[in-house]
């Protein structure tokens, strides 16, 4: 994750890079960060810390959202039961990684050490059982075995409860024909500007997962193969409409109309000369979005089949 020159650098080089994540215990306290993996990228910070007698944690919420008005870096901080969590911007280059992170997660820890917190579970607090490193849907947590058993149990329960929902087949379809005539529309604006993009495709997928979800009553497995067959036939239908677009712009001063550009599309792109550059599009088109949806199209499966992951990380 970082260079051997900068990780002594960062909390007196108590953390051990573990190639996706750092981890380590920085003055008593277990310091965890990942790297978020979403469009906004940045550093998820979590700081195992828990204190029997603060329920409410008001001073520390308060700490927390003084730190994130007065540090712009900081987009978001939360405290729960047993963890503080901060999520950082990820700098430029891996040397602004000290300055950047160093401050923060000591004043937290200098904070949680002069009241007195404890660092143990992250889902329990408990310090009298050994605790292991997880990966829990993408998120390291450290926890004690009984927790872990918990969360297990948690999951495979929830995986269950997905499974057993079932969606409605017709208002589904509706739904997923609805979402995705925004990316038809977003397609061919997008065309008439002189390019093919694959975000055309991606507010297509989006759309027409939410719809189906919408109208479906839930996204399944079923959902969300019809989703992506809706979608690559979005896709033909906004090629095709955009090319016919041109067309009524080139044939309209002698009396055609736009349906009739449509309906006759093969023929003008014949007598044009331009099959070859027609199809070429729609197979840029077919690849572009697929790049851009496939994300989005693994993480809905997987979602709508209740999966998830689980594993003892050391």
């Amino acid at each position: 994750m970082l260079s051997k020159k900068i990780l002594p650098r960062i909390l007196d080089g108590c953390l051990e890079d573990n190639k996706t994540f750092l981890a380590g215990n920085y003055r008593g306290f277990q310091v965890i960060i990942d790297q978020v993996a979403n469009r906004q990228k940045g550093l998820w910070i979590q700081i195992s810390a828990h204190r029997e007698d603060d329920t409410y944690r008001l001073d520390l919420l308060r700490l927390l959202d003084t730190m994130k008005a007065e540090n712009r870096k900081i987009t978001a901080a939360e405290v729960s039961d047993c963890t503080v969590s901060i999520v950082m911007q990820l700098p430029g280059t891996m040397r602004k990684y000290p300055e950047m992170i160093n401050p923060v997660v000591s004043q937290v820890v200098e904070f949680l050490r002069g009241r007195y917190y404890v660092s143990g579970c992250m889902e329990c607090g408990t310090v009298e059982q050994p605790r292991e490193l997880y990966l829990v849907n993408g998120r390291h947590s450290l926890l004690c075995p009984e927790c872990a058993q918990k969360v297990r149990q948690g999951l495979e329960g929830r995986q269950e409860e997905i499974r057993a929902q079932k969606s409605s087949l017709l208002p589904g379809l509706v739904g997923a024909m609805l979402g995705c005539l925004a990316g038809i529309v977003v397609w061919i604006l997008v065309y008439r500007l002189g390019y093919i993009a694959g975000i055309s495709g991606l507010v297509m997928a989006v759309l027409s997962l939410k719809g189906y979800e919408k109208l479906g009553g839930a996204l399944d497995r079923k959902g969300v193969v019809i989703c992506l067959l809706v979608m690559l036939g979005s896709v033909f239908l906004a090629n095709k409409l955009a090319w016919a677009w041109a067309a009524y712009d080139g044939l309209k001063d002698y009396g055609y109309g736009f349906f009739d550009c449509y309906q006759g599309l093969g023929e003008i792109l014949e007598a044009c000369e331009l099959s070859g550059a027609y199809f070429k599009d729609l197979a840029v088109g077919y690849f572009l979005t697929l790049l851009c949806t496939a994300g989005t199209v693994i993480s809905s499966f997987r979602a709508s089949n209740g999966s998830f992951t689980m594993k003892k990380v050391k």
